[in-house]
């Protein structure tokens, strides 16, 4: 990485974790920082953010599974706090787990983005 990579003033953040993150997809969330030249947190943020607004709108979400045996080891982000509420009440209100939620926001963004994910 040849560009500044420290975490840039802004928006007060929060950090919290998530479990059953496969490696190829947090590698491709890195990857898809270093191709925007920005942080990774904004790559999640983009994806989470993106989920709960169709979310909002009432689109249908397809909910993956839990998946046994990845992601044993909690993978740390930090988000902004505005957007780590809305995620935790987007996950009270549609009874999901917060992981199962980035999950499939990250997939869904990394598709769109030119990566191959399947659910």
């Amino acid at each position: 990485m040849s560009w500044d990579a420290s975490d840039p003033p802004g928006s007060p953040t929060a950090e919290t974790s998530f479990t059953g993150l496969p490696r190829d997809m947090i590698d491709a969330a890195l990857d898809l920082s270093d191709k925007r030249r920005t942080w990774v947190r904004y790559v999640y943020a983009d994806a989470i953010q993106e989920l709960i607004d169709r979310l909002d709108r009432g689109e249908a979400v397809e909910w993956m599974a839990s998946r046994p045996g990845t992601g044993r080891k909690p993978y740390h982000v930090r988000i902004d706090v505005a957007l780590m509420d809305r995620l935790r009440e987007t996950c009270r209100k549609h009874s999901v787990r917060k992981s199962i939620l980035v999950l499939v926001a990250l997939r869904e963004h990394l598709n769109r983005n030119g990566y191959d994910f399947k659910p």
